[in-house]
């Protein structure tokens, strides 16, 4: 008596795990591209954050009423040669979001893991005089990863704030 091949164990098991066998394989042929370093992802990652709009009280100490708006990034996993980020401060109007003050643009060299970048002194956010509005803040960062390739976040908003220079009640 001859064994039917399309019913011997090896056969019944192929058919069932097929897609396994598929993934496997997928697998190990991806490996096999990445043993010399080639193919790999970039490590590490950069968030942008947006603070909500405020008034400024630097400002208020030398006699300003300014609304501002301020971001800031992180790193992890490794981090890029440079950084350069993007902040603008939105109002609405008619039911859309405009550029009210910014972008502006500070480039940080070699940040270090952990440790948040963003506006100050010597890199002001944007900010744009005391008035009635609901505002937002927006940032965004760019630069190139770890492997020299340009990357660009998506902007971050934060949310709205109404009157920002006004007392909270």
């Amino acid at each position: 008596m001859t064994a039917d091949p399309a019913r011997s164990g090896v056969t019944v098991w192929l058919r069932g795990h097929r897609w396994v066998v598929l993934i496997v394989a997928a697998l190990f042929l991806m490996g096999a591209e990445c043993e010399d370093g080639g193919g790999q992802a970039p490590q590490g990652t950069c968030q942008p954050r947006a603070d909500l709009p405020h008034k400024s009280t630097t400002a208020e100490r030398q006699g300003a009423n300014l609304i501002v708006g301020k971001g800031w990034f992180t790193c992890t996993g490794g981090v890029p040669e440079s950084v350069t980020l993007l902040v603008k401060l939105e109002v609405s109007k008619a039911g859309s979001w405009v550029v009210a003050a910014g972008p502006t643009r500070n480039t940080f060299r070699q940040p270090q893991e952990g440790r948040k970048y963003g506006n100050d002194q010597a890199n002001p956010p944007p900010a744009l005089p005391c008035q009635h509005g609901i505002f937002r803040t927006g940032a965004q960062i760019s630069g190139a990863n770890d492997v020299g390739e340009r990357q660009e976040s998506a902007w971050t908003f934060s949310g709205p704030v109404a009157d920002p220079c006004q007392p909270k009640k």
